[in-house]
């Protein structure tokens, strides 16, 4: 057992080093506690794997609306944001920061900023009815607390030593309001009628900072009733203020140079240079990193530090107004006020794909077909290509062109000679561990295996079978499918050639007679194994395409486009809040999918295994694909 330091009291627990990439570890944690260590947890499987920096990399997440979001707050498993706009619906929650749900908000307040403590949830506003404060044990269900101590415009919360404190940007020396439950509220004397805008809590101290005063931008109450004015290192626009890692960080909306100060007690502050100037509205700290979120600045809206000191500029998801960031669970999450559908961005360790499995491999002509499967992670970014190694992993070939559907084809191998085969996905992030070794000797080749999961649907005088492809296409391309309608006696090869589902019967047979019908594969090598029979009974049936069925749509849209590819029907639409996608495997059963941007969808097509929809609306960003 290693005891981490400096000490771990809370998920999650990250160890950095020592591990070796690739290689599969057996990790259990146990607590420790004045008495001892305590029984260990079950097994978990850890495979160590490159990664870019924690906080470098971030990707856009559909919001759940199209609100002004203002604030966002982690809290007993849960990421929960608040919004200034939006009917009934200023609050939407996340398990895991990639998909959210909208929750009906206590009131239509302009709220602005939320927390989590002592189990509960708590958001102030920064307008109402002496109703500026709803709270939430759960984050879905909320409610109003008319206790607010004065409807002054509170701007920022937080919960620290068993109290809730807030801060506001008007009032007569009454600019804080404390709170031991959330509900009831008292007025506290600030130490300055300065604008208050955000609060923290560490190391046993509240800290307030603001964008107003001179020379005293920053307060300071042990307690939360009793406040002390402090020197700002300048008089900037301190818009947020966080503490980690025995260091109290702000940042500032203004300055040249220098929109970030610091201070290990938060008494005595010192001026830090940003790495960019621009309108930084939110920083946070997690996991050994300091991140700040801004509303302004082309492609480098986030700046991380590992010491609140020394910054770096890093690639925002989308040049919007962030507004708000937060740490829970392995994530930054940051919220934005404007933007289409995709109001959230997410960071974790950027890390590179699963490891591939190797499912099936196929000897061929000269070569081999690799069947795989990829788990997906919401860490990894997607995965653009494969790689496989012909020689137990010592040296690789990139797939060209690039690919990343299954299965793949390996090309210039010798027949007869035995090879190792391995595989590995590459992202942005770099190229995952390798699949385990599987061994294919390439030759001449073999019939194919039987197709399966026969459905006969009975027309006029024939009949349409649908199917599964073998999974074994005996070491070449099938190039046909027969078909037999006595239960394999006879057979009939379709001219032109059928090389995937549905075979269709168009004529021939006789209306209310039972057919045994069988489909068999053809390759270069023959014909293969016949599947299972299935009972076909043609009947009357009005002309193919000339009758139609209504069935209900995921959603009322403009749905504009829709293609066919690798077994899904795939529609697009011009209207719909972040769900202007809907799928469906049989054309009847449809679900509504998460679309990329909420743009105007026009025309959506399928090849080379990948979906890609087109629109004539949006910023740079007129194409989406899919892969499924």
């Amino acid at each position: 057992w290693i005891t981490p330091s400096p000490a771990i009291t809370s998920s999650p627990l990250i160890i950095s080093s020592g591990l070796t990439n690739c290689t599969s570890y057996q990790v259990k944690l146990r607590a420790v506690n004045g008495s001892g260590s305590g029984a260990a947890s079950v097994a978990a499987t850890l495979v160590p794997s490159t990664s870019t920096d924690f906080g470098s990399s971030w990707s856009q997440r559909a919001s759940a609306a199209d609100n002004e979001w203002q604030g966002v707050t982690y809290g007993n498993g849960l990421f929960v944001a608040v919004s200034s706009t939006g009917t009934g619906n200023r609050v939407m929650t996340s398990p895991d920061g990639f998909t959210w749900t909208i929750r009906t908000s206590a009131a239509d307040n302009n709220w602005i900023s939320v927390t989590y403590g002592n189990g509960l949830f708590v958001a102030v506003s920064n307008t109402g009815p002496g109703n500026r404060v709803m709270t939430s044990p759960d984050g879905i269900t909320w409610t109003s607390r008319t206790t607010s101590a004065a409807n002054n415009p509170w701007y920022s919360v937080t919960y620290g030593d068993g109290l809730f404190v807030a801060v506001s940007s008007l009032g007569t020396r009454n600019r804080v309001m404390t709170s031991p439950d959330g509900i009831t509220w008292t007025l506290r004397t600030s130490a300055a009628d300065n604008t208050w805008i955000s609060v923290t809590y560490g190391n046993g101290l509240f800290v307030a900072v603001s964008t107003s005063g001179i020379g005293n931008r920053v307060m300071t109450s042990p307690d939360g009733i009793t406040w002390t004015s402090r020197t700002s290192a300048s008089n900037d626009n301190w818009s947020s203020v966080t503490y980690g890692n025995g260091l109290f960080v702000a940042v500032s909306t203004s300055g040249i140079g220098n929109r970030v100060m610091t201070s290990p007690d938060g008494i005595t502050w010192t001026s830090r240079t940003s790495a960019a100037d621009f309108d930084w509205r939110s920083v946070t700290y997690g996991n050994g990193l300091f991140v700040a979120v801004a509303q302004t600045g082309t492609g480098n809206r986030v700046m991380t530090s590992p010491d609140g000191i020394t910054w770096t500029s890093r690639v925002s998801a989308a040049d919007i107004n962030w507004t708000s960031v937060t740490y829970g669970n392995g994530l930054f999450v940051a919220v934005s006020s404007n933007g289409t559908g995709n109001r959230v961005m997410t960071s974790g360790y950027n890390a590179v794909a699963d490891a591939p499995v190797i499912s099936a491999i196929n000897a061929r002509n000269n070569g081999a077909q690799v069947v795989f499967s990829n788990t997906a992670s919401p860490y990894a970014p997607v995965i653009s290509n494969y790689e496989y190694s012909t020689d137990d992993g010592s040296t690789w070939t990139a797939l060209s062109p690039a690919s990343s559907q299954s299965p793949l084809t390996i090309t210039g191998l010798t027949n007869g000679t035995l090879y190792n085969i391995k595989i590995r996905a590459i992202n942005s992030a770099g190229a995952s561990c390798a699949s385990s070794a599987v061994s294919v000797t390439p030759s001449l080749g073999t019939v194919p295996g039987a197709p399966t999961n026969l459905v006969v649907t009975p027309i006029n005088t024939g009949g349409m079978i649908q199917f599964t492809a073998p999974a074994n296409d005996g070491g070449s391309a099938i190039t046909n499918y027969e078909y037999s309608t006595d239960n394999g006696a006879t057979w009939i090869t379709p001219s032109p050639a059928i090389t995937s589902s549905p075979l269709i019967i168009s004529s021939g047979l006789t209306n209310c007679t039972s057919y045994q019908v069988k489909l068999r594969a053809v390759n270069g090598s023959g014909s293969g194994a016949a599947s299972v029979a299935a009972t076909l009974v043609p009947s009357t049936s009005t002309d193919f395409g000339s009758s139609w069925s209504q069935r209900a749509s995921a959603a009322d849209n403009n749905w504009t486009s829709i293609t066919y590819g690798n077994g899904l029907f795939v529609a697009v639409s011009n209207t719909g809040t972040g769900n202007r996608v809907m799928t469906s495997p049989d054309g009847i059963t449809w679900t509504i999918r998460t679309s990329a941007a909420d743009n105007i969808w026009i025309s959506v097509t399928y090849g080379n295994g990948l979906f890609v929809a087109v629109s004539n609306t949006g910023t740079g960003n007129r194409v989406m694909t899919s892969p499924d």
